[in-house]
């Protein structure tokens, strides 16, 4: 970006002296030079950066998990719970919080115990 106003810069300096001043030939020619690879320049960069693939960024990491194989006796209730409790251990809240929060949710006691066990187990 600095590069493309320094040439630019050096540019408009020759086509003010190109209308003020006497223009020798080498001067025209290595004006007309400049131009040139200047254009040349601009149509190579847009190029590139027109071919350059970039990646979204993503708001969520995605990434293939394997599906552990959920125990027969374990039901999908059970299972969420102790993703819930996972997910919430994880990302910083504390036991005693997350204990409130399912009971307010309606959750019996038996049940988020186990969650809880089962989260402890797993690690």
């Amino acid at each position: 970006m600095i590069a493309n106003l320094i040439i630019t810069g050096i540019l408009v300096v020759y086509i003010l002296l190109v209308t003020n001043a006497f223009i020798s030939e080498i001067f025209l020619i290595s004006l007309i030079f400049f131009v040139l690879a200047y254009g040349v320049y601009l149509g190579l960069t847009i190029y590139y950066h027109k071919k350059k693939k970039v990646e979204p960024v993503q708001s969520k990491p995605t990434q293939t998990v394997e599906a552990k194989p959920v125990k027969p006796e374990w039901s999908k209730e059970r299972v969420e719970l102790k993703d819930f409790v996972k997910y919430n251990l994880h990302y910083g809240q504390k036991e005693p919080t997350v204990r409130q929060a399912l009971e307010k949710q309606g959750w019996p006691k038996e049940k988020i115990d186990k969650a809880f066990i089962d989260y402890n187990s797993e690690k």
